[in-house]
């Protein structure tokens, strides 16, 4: 069914012209009483049709279902050759055999008719066809008003196309964001000025492991850990600045895990009213590997100073001793070991050269391991090849 408005008295809601063309045929009818004189009736019919025929709206008079007068407005927005050709028409003569909901228009014509003649005033979108067959879509106000007795309906015509087509690419516009707010795999929140979550998508539910009816109202502070309350200062300041604003942050999910997250967001209206929205990406993950990779660095630095240190030592030790024993409390600071040798082949066995562990070192030095019972590499250590 084509929705249908009731203006309300005031006439707030009449098109520019609308009203000031009903207050003159209301001032015509008027003057018609006998009371008044002659001349009045005169001037305010003259001044009803001289609005009437100028009007850059199109108007038409109806008088029950048939058409009695139009202006040439009407007559270009329907694209007939002269006022004959459309005040020989109806109303559904102007208008596809059906609505888009699916009414005859002939039979809902005439239940507006109605509805205008009951109420004083009616409010209409409907779809009229001009006379080289194209559809378009109007708004329609039908106005009652006594005309020599009779109540007749003043009726005036917008075409509504552009806005219609507005409101259908700004329908398609919502319904891509709306696909990409609901798609997209990072968190994505709207807040209001005050820091009120109003809208989330499902990877924003899943991320703080809220329901959507828990997440939505609660303010910023609810899911940032207490020691990044100062970034919403931060957030203030870039957006006044240059409209976005970007940070690192730990934020807090439902169970009291904490997660590292990556925020970028901007201001924008949402609603009519500013709003912010903002993109969270869990990082937590790189943040982790960020931190094995520094203790890597940490390390590997540290066993580099160490070879450092045994080059320097070895440049200045001519007492393999000494140096095999300089390594071994070198490599105790990379790898730390309870016991470690350093072995040399005399022979059928294996000689320990140098010595770190529980047992004494002179004890140590003295042990020998004969090859016989080597039964681990005792090939590979014969040919003196690497183990």
């Amino acid at each position: 069914m084509s929705p249908a408005y009731r203006d309300s008295p005031s006439g707030d809601e009449l098109p520019i012209g609308d009203e000031e063309m009903i207050d003159s045929v209301n001032a015509a009818t008027e003057a018609t009483e006998p009371k008044q004189s002659e001349e009045a009736p005169r001037e305010s019919e003259a001044k009803f049709r001289l609005l009437f025929e100028r009007s850059p709206n199109a108007m038409l008079l109806l008088d029950g279902d048939v058409f009695i007068d139009c202006n040439q407005a009407a007559v270009e927005m329907m694209r007939c050759s002269g006022k004959e050709q459309l005040l020989a028409l109806h109303p559904y003569d102007i208008s596809p055999e059906r609505q888009p909901d699916g009414r005859l228009s002939v039979e809902r014509a005439r239940e507006l008719i109605d509805m205008a003649h009951q109420e004083g005033s009616l409010r209409f979108e409907w779809v009229h066809r001009r006379m080289d067959g194209q559809d378009f879509p109007a708004e329609v106000l039908l106005t009652a008003i006594p005309l020599h007795g009779r109540q007749i309906l003043h009726v005036s015509l917008g075409d509504i196309t552009e806005r219609k087509r507005a409101e259908k690419e700004l329908r398609e516009r919502e319904a891509q964001y709306r696909g990409i707010f609901e798609a997209s795999s990072d968190a994505v929140l709207i807040f209001d000025f005050e820091g009120t979550i109003v809208e989330a998508n499902p990877a924003a539910c899943r991320m703080y492991g809220y329901s959507y009816q828990e997440l939505i109202g609660l303010c910023g502070k609810d899911i940032v850990h207490p020691d990044y309350y100062y970034l919403f200062e931060d957030y203030k300041r870039q957006v006044k600045v240059s409209g976005r604003f970007s940070a690192q942050s730990v934020d807090l999910c439902k169970d009291g895990s904490a997660i590292n997250v990556e925020v970028h967001g901007a201001s924008f209206s949402y609603k009519g009213r500013p709003h912010l929205l903002a993109v969270v990406r869990d990082v937590t993950e790189k943040a982790q590997a960020r931190q094995m990779l520094e203790q890597r660095v940490k390390e590997r630095t540290r066993e580099l100073s160490t070879l450092l240190e045994v080059s320097r030592n070895v440049a200045s030790t001519l007492e393999l001793e000494s140096l095999l024993g300089l390594i071994l409390d070198q490599l105790k600071i990379v790898v730390d070991y309870d016991g470690a040798a350093v072995m040399t082949l005399e022979g059928e066995g294996l000689a320990i050269m140098a010595y770190r562990g529980p047992i004494p070192q002179e004890e140590a030095l003295q042990v020998r391991f004969p090859l016989e019972r080597t039964l681990v590499n005792r090939e590979v250590i014969r040919r003196r090849e690497p183990v």
